[in-house]
């Protein structure tokens, strides 16, 4: 992603490492719960639940990366037409006192 805000930028990677520890996490805690509910191997339902969990709360940085991105956007539009809006003789109660 190629975002312009430092925070969008924070929290999108965030997120990326985010999934990556959530990856690695739910082997280790899989590789853990064999001893526990005595399976050989890998305890994959916990494995999968781990990684649903973590991957639908990684949505949450990703699009909370998102958001942030598309009000900087707006935002630097809006910055761009105030001094049309200024000379327009815009009738506006933002504007009357300018």
């Amino acid at each position: 992603m190629n975002y312009n805000n430092k925070i969008a930028k924070v929290i999108f990677y965030s997120g990326v490492v985010y999934v990556f520890f959530i990856f690695l996490g739910g082997l280790v805690i899989g590789f853990e719960f064999q001893d526990i509910i005595y399976f050989e191997g890998l305890s994959w339902t916990v494995m999968i639940v781990i990684w649903i969990g973590g991957f639908m709360s990684s949505l949450l940085f990703f699009g909370g990366a998102e958001i942030i991105e598309l009000l900087h956007q707006q935002n630097l539009k809006a910055v761009k037409r105030e001094p049309d809006i200024k000379t327009a003789n815009y009738q506006h109660r933002k504007y009357q006192d300018l």
